[in-house]
């Protein structure tokens, strides 16, 4: 294993001084990141609610104004890597607090756009500002806090992560209740202006790093099979219809991805260093990674048809029901990155992994009479098994890395996070569609208690039943791994033993 080193940080003052940074210093430096992680995040949601209403002021069809959002993060997804390198090569400091600006100059753009057309660019100016912010947040951290300290720190990236990304979907819904689409984009402006400033004065300086050959063919094949997985997912609710270019898609998807990777493999300096899957826990941090976004947000996103549907309970009421999850996790989440710094990162990942299966299964058995609480109980133990999990992970897989290789892992670690997201929130309406007849729209808008009930039932409890497979797998999968990482460090340190006897007696 690969011992992560204490690595010595300094501050740059207006004097051209050096020196240590204080606990204040670090504690404004973790906000202004995590700051970028949660507004990136949370304007990514945020938009959402509002696309009817552009769609109506710019004459547009919704599917063309969707691409506002799928745009976004499709542009997160193919730029997260070439903004990792990017913060290797020219220093992590330089792009995430560029990565402010850009979000910040395309945020005042979009919020005065007078056309789809300038919207959309402007939004996706956005997104390449958000993927430089969350290519380099991790890499800082995991820089700026010695080993002891650092799952905590983690933790609070965690954590911005999460409720970001649940927040903005609420707060878009408030606000367009008054007023009208770009106050979304206003809203977010003294935020970023604050971040900019803590940002600018609290993240420390970057050494000097080696400039080497920039891996341009392996972007544009890594671009192509992101944007072909993306546009297939984006059909998939036209499954019927679509089922011949879907198939297409995915085909060109997986083809360039498999090339991609063998084209990184015979690089000295690829976009992305696919030589640290091998090492096992690495591995299985990353599938736990994946695994635990597909699981939280395909629930987040059925159960509010479950609950309009099923129990037939007000949006209001439904919201405030949702809130039990990013409520847990924020509390979970800093303090499981302090007990994974004190008790290591593999048990307190293996607990939360438990509990998350424990959650899913008993979701498993919701029904038109199960009581409030219940459903309130199992979306708490979701957002504490995702606290227990995110961070320490995190912590887990960033102590395999060399300091040199944070950006490039970290922003692999955001690409696969963010493709956890797509494929959840795919799978999530796309499990319920295929039990009910028509759409889920036809059926919303129906008596929600007729005949398809048991149906819609199925639809449910498929998905939860899925995914809580994919948690047991992945669960059991890291627990191998542990076993057979911890018999090869006992043979070594037998063999280590054996051989210094040796030595002593020929001694």
């Amino acid at each position: 294993m690969w011992a992560p080193k204490k690595i010595n940080i300094t501050l740059r003052t207006k004097d051209n001084e050096n020196i240590p940074p204080s606990s204040s210093r670090s504690s404004l430096m973790l906000v202004a990141v995590c700051m970028g992680a949660f507004i990136s995040h949370f304007s990514a949601g945020l938009i959402n609610v509002a696309l009817p209403d552009i769609a109506l002021q710019f004459t547009q069809p919704l599917k063309q104004t969707q691409w506002l959002v799928t745009g976004y993060l499709l542009i997160i997804m193919i730029t997260l890597p070439l903004f990792g390198k990017l913060s290797d090569m020219y220093g992590k400091r330089r792009i995430h607090n560029t990565g402010y600006l850009v979000f910040t100059i395309a945020t005042i753009l979009a919020a005065i756009s007078s056309s789809i057309f300038t919207l959309l660019v402007f939004r996706i100016l956005q997104a390449i500002g958000a993927a430089m912010l969350q290519a380099s947040n991790m890499g800082i951290l995991s820089a700026m806090f010695e080993p002891g300290k650092r799952g905590k720190a983690l933790g609070f990236l965690g954590m911005s992560v999460s409720i970001g990304g649940l927040l903005g979907p609420s707060v878009g819904g408030l606000v367009m209740e008054w007023f009208s689409w770009p106050i979304l984009f206003w809203i977010q402006l003294p935020f970023l202006v604050a971040a900019m400033y803590l940002a600018h004065n609290y993240i420390p300086h970057d050494e000097k790093k080696d400039r080497k050959p920039f891996d341009t063919t392996g972007m544009l094949l890594f671009s192509f099979s992101m944007t072909s997985f993306v546009l297939a997912f984006s059909f998939i609710e036209n499954m019927e219809q679509l089922f011949l270019p879907i198939m297409i898609l995915v085909g060109c998807s997986i083809a360039s991805f498999y090339i991609f990777t063998r084209h990184s493999q015979k690089r000295k300096n690829p976009i992305i260093e696919f030589t640290f899957l091998a090492l096992p826990l690495v591995r299985a941090g990353i599938i736990i990674n994946i695994v635990s976004f597909i699981a939280t947000f395909s629930v987040l996103v059925a159960l509010p048809f479950f609950f309009r549907g099923v129990l037939a309970i007000s949006t209001a009421v439904a919201g405030l029901i949702i809130m039990c999850y990013p409520v847990s996790m924020a509390i979970t989440g800093p303090i499981s990155g302090t007990l994974s710094d004190r008790f290591g990162p593999n048990k307190i990942t293996s607990i939360g992994l438990g509990i998350m299966l424990l959650s899913l299964v008993g979701m498993s058995s919701l029904s038109p009479t199960s009581p409030l609480s219940y459903v309130m109980l199992h979306l708490c133990l979701l957002g504490i098994a995702m606290g227990m999990v995110t961070s320490p992970n995190y912590s887990l897989i960033m102590s395999y890395i060399p300091p040199t290789y944070s950006g490039m892992i970290g922003s692999f670690i955001a690409l696969c996070r963010n493709l956890g997201m797509l494929v959840g929130t795919t799978l999530g309406l796309t499990m319920i569609n295929v039990w009910i007849p028509g759409s889920i729209t036809d059926w919303m808008s129906g008596n929600p208690f007729d005949a398809t009930i048991n149906q819609v039932l199925l639809g449910f409890r498929s998905l939860f039943w899925m995914i809580a497979a994919a948690t047991l797998f992945s669960l059991v999968y890291f627990l191998y791994i542990q076993k057979v990482e911890t018999m090869s460090t006992k043979q070594k340190e037998k063999k280590n033993d054996t051989t210094k006897k040796g030595s002593l007696k020929r001694a």
